[in-house]
């Protein structure tokens, strides 16, 4: 504080103390001894291995039910439509109801089976809704990506078609079923 009031009274600029100065270096620690982080031990050159297999739960609401004629569950259409996606995609599927009417589904498999399935357990069970979306059309190539890889990679993991106007058409209006 003295350093201070007698720097003012000498008319000169107060100058504020360097890091050096504020922060000396501790005894016995050199300037050439930088203290560097030791480089990480190398694990094997083998790659992770991750699992294959993964498992999704999904529930369909008594609202977006479909119902079949049989109103036993477990019986009638429902369990040889969940049979039939078993042997196609290769996933096992196990189906339950609660009180409520909501169908719970919980489907093991490779990733990309459990999607495929997934996709046909709600186009079997759930109701067929559209959803019409008003986007301008200079964001319409963001959705599709390139060669429609994004617009295929989106309808793959939220098991919905949708449907992107043509360059040529004026619409903005992008359907999502």
């Amino acid at each position: 504080m003295q350093q201070q009031q007698s720097a003012m009274e000498e008319g000169t600029a107060y100058e504020p103390p360097t890091y050096d100065e504020t922060f000396p270096e501790l005894p016995g620690s050199g300037s050439n001894s930088i203290a560097t982080p030791s480089p990480v031990p190398k694990l094997n050159d083998r790659m992770r291995v991750g699992s294959t297999h993964v498992t999704q739960v999904f529930h369909v609401p008594m609202e977006e039910r479909k119902f079949d004629s049989n109103n036993k569950f477990g019986e009638g259409e429902s369990i040889r439509t969940c049979q039939t996606i078993m042997k196609e995609t290769h996933t096992h599927i196990e189906m339950s109801s609660s009180k409520n009417q909501v169908l719970t589904f919980v489907l093991t498999g490779k990733q990309a089976e459990v999607l495929d399935a997934r996709r046909r357990i709600l186009a079997a069970f759930q109701t067929q809704t559209s959803k019409q979306v008003t986007i301008p059309k200079e964001h319409h190539r963001w959705i599709l990506g390139k060669q429609r890889l994004r617009l295929n990679e989106l309808e793959k993991n939220t098991a919905t078609k949708i449907n992107v106007p043509s360059v040529e058409t004026q619409s903005d209006i992008i359907t999502i079923t």
